[in-house]
């Protein structure tokens, strides 16, 4: 799987939505990212993204820079690219994210207050306030504290502020900041998202910016109930 790729899916998992969930089913939007490698190299990419609550998949349409599309549905990752105009299945892998614990989930159920950690089986160990910020710590479970750190969350006025995720070690892995906040429908929406991750001592940049999301859109089945090959 391409840094790329990755670089987009840690942007969609870990993007933060706050607000009042109600009995929403849908959710889409436009997204572009525009990320700065460790290397100094550039990446852009850009397309759509589609969740479903009752399909459980979630559907990454890229437009640029190659037209391609990843469903996740329960434990599984469906990758196709476009072949003059059809969509043409490559192949299927195992996926460690569940689409609806994914920040789109949690949104629509109404369950982001704790960023859907708890879901996780993280667990609250230390809550404090700075200045105008509500910052919470999170300890990973037990069983996976060789593989996770603790994750502190910082809140502002009810809404997702930042987000700190360190490693085992207490290093810091990825930082994210979340700003831009739209009301759609009673919930709010960050429209731009600046992620700094860290490894081997070098930074990467990525700033995620949204615009015409939708929460229960008409139409557009085939984006949100994509049907997907029966493979083994």
């Amino acid at each position: 799987m391409s840094t790329r790729f990755w670089g987009l899916w840690l942007g969609c998992l870990l993007l933060p939505l706050a607000g009042a969930g109600q009995a929403y089913q849908r959710i889409s939007g436009e997204f572009l990212i525009k990320g700065k490698n460790a290397d100094g190299t550039y990446q852009l990419s850009k397309g759509r993204f589609y969740y479903d609550r009752r399909s459980e998949k979630l559907a990454l349409r890229l437009s640029f820079p190659y037209r391609e599309l990843y469903v996740f549905h329960d434990t599984a990752l469906y990758r196709f690219t476009d072949s003059n105009g059809q969509w043409v299945f490559q192949r299927r892998t195992r996926s460690p994210f569940l689409p609806k614990l994914s920040p789109y989930g949690l949104l629509l159920e109404g369950k982001m207050s704790d960023f859907g950690l708890e879901k996780l089986g993280f667990k609250v160990s230390k809550v404090e306030r700075q200045d105008s910020l509500v910052i919470s710590t999170w300890d990973p479970p037990w069983l996976a504290r060789k593989l996770l750190g603790k994750v502190r969350v910082a809140t502002h006025k009810g809404r997702l502020f930042g987000v700190i995720f360190y490693t085992p070690d207490d290093s810091v892995r990825v930082k994210q900041f979340y700003e831009d906040y739209r009301p759609i429908k009673g919930l709010y929406f960050p429209h731009r998202i600046v992620q700094f991750a860290y490894q081997a001592g070098k930074e990467t940049i990525q700033v995620t910016t949204y615009r015409h999301v939708v929460i229960d859109e008409k139409g557009h089945d085939r984006w949100y109930d994509f049907q997907l090959p029966d493979v083994p």
